[in-house]
């Protein structure tokens, strides 16, 4: 009857996240595993039967035919394959890349996995095809892309926690045997007072965990971490003065810009990068890193108005002037990037590549605000 709890679930998984493709992964692993687990017959090895392998494939294709129920419709199906194929999140997103190891953070993959290898090896009961598959698989997944090594965590755990308890069973029991014991003492039950004592510490880890809680809620806190984050002021500046749109903005403040701006301001990009294509995220990465031809991008895209870090590459190459335009709004102590006007010059610096204001409305910008986080440019004559 447990099975019949599936299809609901990947109905509900797939309508609130694009990661179900998971969910039959470990369904597929499972019935390759208990199909090899049938045939091979192994001793201590607990199987399914070939009718609750039917029920479970049954099953699994059910839920299959529920994946189409969602806003998108049957696009969610090509959906995963779509995603894994976007060259730039490969290139360029941390999740999507391999873990680098000599990242003591990203270690504890390999500490479970070396547990999951020394718990099968020292374990006296038969390895079942089915933990086998799943760790495999799974692991496999992790080592592609950083993003999968919390799902090989959620099939490696169990299949450690199984495997090395059967093994402390066993060496306790040949131990006792060693020591002509035949069952253990039982356990001393605890004093009522070490009771009392064990809950006042758990209720004083509840209590702190909540006034931890309460501390980073308050409102100046919030406020505080938002603004050295994201382009908090920024975003204020843009609802008061309203420049002309469209907007190309840091694709690490796509999501607090949507937040803050929509329906005023449209994001160019934002974190959920599977929902644009390679050639879009390419021409994205040709703007923000000032590659050759960034500015034809701009122009193809009509973008008239840049949010972006302050110490970005592309700040940079927008030509900041040694001294603030009557329009910026400075609230750091000094401008941007105070490029030094050329000798013998006066007015703006010009940098190699960069936007120049001559060069008419077309290729110019000005910057009309900066601080410590954020700068924000206009097309001239906008």
């Amino acid at each position: 009857m447990g099975l019949l709890w599936l299809p609901p679930i990947f109905l509900l998984w797939v309508n609130l996240h694009a990661g179900y493709a998971a969910g039959f992964i470990l369904v597929g692993c499972t019935l390759a595993g208990e199909v090899a687990n049938r045939l091979l017959e192994q001793r201590d090895v607990p199987a399914l039967s070939w009718r609750d392998i039917g029920r479970l494939a049954g099953v699994a294709a059910l839920s299959a035919l529920v994946i189409p129920l969602n806003p998108n419709g049957a696009q969610m199906l090509l959906y995963p394959f779509k995603t894994v194929n976007i060259g730039v999140l490969r290139d360029f997103i941390q999740e999507w890349a391999s873990p680098n190891f000599h990242q003591l953070y990203q270690q504890p993959f390999i500490w479970l996995l070396l547990a999951v290898i020394v718990t099968l090896g020292l374990s006296r009961r038969a390895a079942d095809i089915t933990d086998l598959l799943l760790v495999g698989v799974f692991a496999y997944m992790g080592l592609l892309a950083g993003r999968n090594v919390a799902l090989f965590a959620l099939v490696a755990a169990p299949v450690v926690v199984r495997y090395g308890d059967a093994t402390l069973r066993e060496l306790r029991r040949e131990r006792l045997a060693r020591l002509g014991i035949l069952r253990p003492r039982p356990m001393p039950r605890l004093a009522p007072a070490l009771k009392v004592t064990n809950w006042l510490i758990v209720l004083l880890i509840i209590a702190a965990a909540g006034a931890k809680i309460w501390m980073a809620l308050q409102p100046a806190v919030v406020e505080q971490a938002l603004a050295a984050t994201v382009p908090l002021h920024a975003a204020e500046y843009l609802h008061e003065q309203r420049p002309a749109g469209p907007m190309f903005n840091s694709y690490n403040w796509g999501g607090f810009l949507l937040w803050a701006l929509y329906p005023d301001y449209r994001v160019f990009v934002d974190g959920r990068t599977d929902l644009y294509d390679d050639a879009f995220l390419r021409d994205y990465l040709k703007v923000v890193m000032a590659r050759p031809g960034w500015e034809a991008v701009l122009a193809r895209y009509g973008v008239n108005l840049i949010v972006i870090e302050r110490d970005s590459v592309l700040a940079t190459v927008l030509a900041l002037t040694p001294d603030p335009s009557p329009t910026l709004r400075e609230r750091g102590e000094a401008p941007p990037h105070p490029n030094p006007p050329p000798p013998g010059g006066r007015g703006k610096a010009r940098i190699p590549g960069s936007a120049r204001p001559e060069d008419g409305g077309r290729g110019g910008w000005r910057l009309v605000y900066s601080d410590d986080l954020a700068a924000v440019f206009v097309r001239e004559g906008r």
